[in-house]
């Protein structure tokens, strides 16, 4: 008989009155893979329009343009993939032919130039962060020299009331 305590709520089988009663034990829970790093959307969206914009300027740039597509030098599904990959897995630049299974003239013609879109974003990212960093420091200073004023003037009026009334008392 498969039962289950009410105290602990484990399950058994055997009866409820008997000693030789067997313990189930739930199957282990799987755990979830590690997912790898992935950039955040915003980086993503922002990321993908440069791509977006590269392609459409290196398409019009052609002399191959009447035959050449887009998806010829990077289709849309390209460029999700790369706009995922966190900055640490893209070391070089042949890196994105083995990661978009692309041909070795394919990686000639623009991973090069892929990978360059790709380091140029990032050390962009890095300086607005930086920027971001300098002007929220900046903002806490401001706040605290803002707060310190108002503490001074109000200690400054609280004197001067005190002297005051120590005057009209004369």
């Amino acid at each position: 008989m498969l039962y289950q305590d009410a105290e602990t709520g484990y399950l058994f089988y055997g009866a409820q009155d008997e000693s030789d009663r067997t313990k189930i034990l739930p199957p282990p829970k799987e755990k979830r893979k590690a997912q790898d790093k992935q950039r955040t959307p915003d980086e993503r969206k922002s990321l993908a329009s440069r791509f977006f914009a590269w392609r459409y300027q290196e398409h019009a740039n052609s002399p191959l343009a009447p035959v050449l597509s887009l998806s010829s030098i990077l289709d849309d599904a390209s460029i999700n993939t790369l706009s995922k990959l966190h900055p640490e897995h893209i070391t070089d630049y042949r890196q994105i032919r083995v990661l978009l299974d692309q041909t070795t003239e394919w990686e000639e013609s623009w991973s090069k130039k892929i990978f360059d879109i790709i380091r140029q974003f990032d050390q962009d990212l890095a300086g607005c962060r930086q920027t971001a960093a300098t002007q929220t420091k900046t903002r806490r200073k401001r706040a605290k020299v803002a707060q310190e004023d108002c503490i001074g003037f109000e200690e400054a009026t609280k004197e001067n009331e005190v002297y005051e009334q120590a005057m009209s008392i004369m």
